[in-house]
């Protein structure tokens, strides 16, 4: 499915606090939430139907769990073993960072898109 940037953005913005989204002011995108992936998580994300082009945001819905164990799976292995794992290496992952990058900001913008679809008739 296609979702409209601008409508994303404008959701984001109203519902920023209540999502816990940190967005910029100057450049309110919630893309940036996926712009700091790795090129090889960029390319998974994109093979599971999450990536951005042009004007909109594809997403799979049915591809949800799948990136979902992923993004935690990078986390867990951060958190478990204070380092690098086997899918850090597979994905091009270095260090702390990565885990915000390829983790945790992921799973923000992920839960901003199925509220959005959630709640997309009500707002």
């Amino acid at each position: 499915m296609k979702i409209s940037i601008a409508d994303l953005t404008a959701y984001a913005i109203a519902h920023d606090e209540r999502l816990g989204l940190v967005l910029d002011e100057n450049d309110p995108n919630p893309t940036y939430y996926l712009s700091e992936a790795t090129p090889l998580f960029s390319a998974f994300l994109r093979d599971h139907g999450l990536y951005v082009d042009g004007d909109h945001v594809h997403y799979d819905p049915t591809q949800h769990g799948a990136i979902e164990l992923q993004c935690n799976a990078f986390i867990d292995e951060y958190d478990d073993d204070g380092g690098p794992a086997d899918s850090w290496t597979q994905f091009g992952l270095q260090g702390d960072d990565d885990v915000d990058y390829n983790g945790g900001y992921v799973l923000v913008f992920l839960e901003l898109v199925e509220d959005f679809l959630k709640n997309q008739s009500v707002t």
